[in-house]
């Protein structure tokens, strides 16, 4: 087998179970859309197989560091399916940070596709390959700002965390529910549980449009309203969650030991982990400014009726999302990849090596030189 290339096993459990943040499944989101106009004509790829490949963040494994340009421990992972129909046969993937990958790369492309699509197609991927997640909020907006104004079927949340998030939304617009559907609180709950679904998958029902009324919001500027809203519930939910999690991790990286250093490197690598954590610390906090403006932008419509206010908040969210998606991205990153190289189950100490691949690793989801 080529280095350039590897086989993948069967990719349906990666399909199935990839989170939103992790994987992108264009092989679904072509199987769901791809009969509909907007999928169509405002593509993520030209190329046919890359725009239904799936696209994951990977963290390497000792054998796969060598391929790799420089000493990152987290890459992005393209694999093209062998079938589009059949996930079960597995496919052949390379990364977008790999040495050389010309033999990969014509493997999706064919001297059939235009030198300025695949010249467009690579540009994109590169620039999917420096975002630290996949968060579809986040990759929307930088995707805007690199010029590609891709359809919004690609920016959906995945089935997956769907499911875990669909409890959280109800939760939080039960009063708008209550408001706009002038239902009893007994009934509400269950009437917000199914109206979460709807609002997380298929904003166009007819059954939000109370909701829409008690927005105000007019057909040119519902879908944008609706992706704005979403997208701070997703950021909310996310944000819950890590930070559910983020206080352990980043405790446990101030109180780790380093094994085989000297005393200057050990001085260093101290310092550089303290800036990451403290780093880590702002980020948390300026997403929770952000989630604090929301509430009481909310709280002020719902208990005030004062909508100006709160439709306002919505279909201006997306100027917000590079900030909290980037920002919850990468403490996201941070305390996942440490609990996958320091997991609580094994003393808290770290060898030298690995302690300036993982700092290296940091300081580039940072944006900064180790």
């Amino acid at each position: 087998m080529s280095n350039s290339h590897q086989k993948v096993q069967d990719l349906s459990k990666l399909a199935a179970t990839g989170s939103t943040s992790r994987v992108i499944n264009l092989n679904e989101i072509h199987k769901r859309h791809s009969n509909k106009s907007g999928y169509q004509n405002a593509p993520l790829f030209h190329n046919t197989r890359l725009n239904e490949a799936l696209i994951v963040k990977h963290t390497l494994r000792p054998h796969e560091r060598e391929l790799v340009l420089d000493n990152r421990v987290v890459v992005t992972k393209v694999i093209i399916p062998i079938s589009r129909d059949n996930l079960r046969l597995g496919g052949y993937s390379f990364f977008c940070e790999q040495q050389n990958k010309q033999e990969a790369l014509e493997l999706v492309f064919s001297r059939n596709d235009a030198p300025e699509n695949v010249e467009r197609d690579l540009d994109v991927l590169n620039e999917i390959s420096r975002m630290p997640s996949f968060d579809p909020y986040l990759l929307r907006e930088r995707l805007r700002a690199f010029g590609v104004e891709a359809d919004r079927v690609y920016f959906d949340i995945s089935d997956s965390d769907l499911a875990l998030i669909e409890k959280f939304v109800s939760t939080e617009i039960s009063q708008l529910v209550e408001r706009a559907y002038d239902f009893k609180s007994i009934d509400s709950a269950t009437v917000s549980r199914k109206l979460a679904k709807i609002v997380l998958s298929n904003e166009n029902s007819e059954k939000l449009n109370p909701i829409r009324d008690a927005l105000k919001l007019g057909n040119e500027n519902y879908e944008q309203g609706m992706f704005g809203w979403k997208g701070i519930l997703y950021y909310k939910w996310q944000y819950k969650n890590i930070l559910r999690t983020a206080a352990t991790h980043l405790t446990r990286m101030q109180d780790v030991k380093f094994v085989g250093t000297s005393t200057s490197d050990t001085r260093y690598l101290q310092h550089k982990l303290g800036h990451i954590i403290t780093e880590s610390k702002r980020r948390l906090s300026r997403t929770a400014s952000h989630i604090e403006r929301y509430n009481k932008s909310f709280q002020d419509f719902t208990l005030n009726n004062n909508v100006e206010s709160f439709r306002g908040m919505i279909l201006n969210a997306p100027d917000i999302f590079k900030v909290i998606g980037e920002d919850l991205s990468t403490v996201q990153h941070i305390c996942s990849l440490w609990g996958f190289q320091q997991p609580r189950s094994k003393p808290n100490q770290i060898e030298a090596e690995d302690a300036f691949a993982i700092l290296n690793e940091f300081s580039i989801a940072l944006g900064e030189a180790l």
